[in-house]
C-alpha cells in the first residue's frame, strides 16, 4: 500500500500544480478538470492510508509526503496543457501497475478497494486521452 499511497499523493500534488500552472486558451477548462482530478486523487490517498493504517501497515507519512513532492515536481517552463495531461496520464498508467500488484499479497476487501482505484483510473484515462486527442 506504501507504493499505492505514493502515486496517489504524487498524483494529487502534480494536479494541483497543474490546476494551478496551466495557462492557454482552454486554460477554464483545463483548469477546472485538474481541479476534479487533484480532489479525486485526494480522497484515494485518503482512502489508502486509512485502509494501510488499519490493517497495521506501518506508513511514514512524512517521506511519502516528501517523495511524492519529488515525483510531483515538473519543469516551470512546462506549462502546456497537453504536456501537463500527457504527464498525468502516465500517472494514472502506473497507478494501475502499482494496484494491480498490491493485489497479490492484499485481502480481499483491499484488493476491492485496490480495483476501485483502477476502475476510476481507466475512466479518468478516457477523458485524459479525450482531452489530450479531440
Amino acid at each position: 500500500m506504501n507504493l499505492v499511497a505514493l502515486q496517489l499523493l504524487t498524483l494529487r500534488l502534480f494536479a494541483q500544480r497543474a490546476h494551478h500552472d496551466t495557462q492557454g486558451p482552454t486554460f477554464f477548462e483545463d483548469h477546472k478538470m485538474f481541479g476534479k482530478l487533484y480532489e479525486a486523487y485526494g480522497e484515494a490517498y485518503d482512502s489508502a492510508v486509512e485502509r494501510a493504517l488499519g490493517l497495521g501497515v506501518k506508513l511514514d507519512l512524512a517521506k511519502l509526503a516528501q517523495d511524492a513532492a519529488k515525483n510531483a515536481a515538473f519543469h516551470p517552463n512546462e506549462h502546456s496543457p497537453e504536456k501537463l495531461f500527457s504527464d498525468v496520464m502516465s500517472g494514472e498508467k502506473n497507478l494501475c501497475s502499482v494496484c494491480v500488484a498490491a493485489m497479490a499479497k492484499a485481502s480481499e476487501g483491499t484488493k476491492n478497494l485496490l480495483a476501485q482505484f483502477c476502475d476510476d483510473s481507466e475512466k479518468r484515462q478516457f477523458l485524459i486521452q479525450k482531452r489530450i486527442m479531440p
